[in-house]
């Protein structure tokens, strides 16, 4: 695990929230629209996240990604588990 998303190879959270440069990454309409600047659009990201990860949900996330369990309501985890073929939840 890293410390922060950003530090993470595979996170987009460097470009969408921090503002560094990703030659592999660019911007699309659901990230530009949340502002009329890059830097706006990083703070309303990094402002996103910050009031969606309620306290411990970081935790139960660590949880269902080591086991390879789907992350969400009821009917989300069942809809998965049927395209996938496989139980998703434990």
């Amino acid at each position: 695990m890293v410390v922060h998303p950003a530090a993470y190879a595979w996170s987009s959270d460097g470009y969408t929230a921090q503002g560094m440069e990703d030659e592999l990454k660019s911007p699309y309409p659901l990230y530009t629209g949340l502002g009329p600047s890059r830097d706006v659009c990083c703070t309303h990201c990094r402002e996103l996240f910050r009031a969606h990860l309620a306290l411990g949900s970081s935790d139960r996330i660590r949880r269902v990604t080591d086991v390879n369990y789907a992350l969400g309501d009821t009917r989300f985890c069942k809809e998965i588990e049927a395209v996938l073929q496989r139980h998703l939840t434990p």
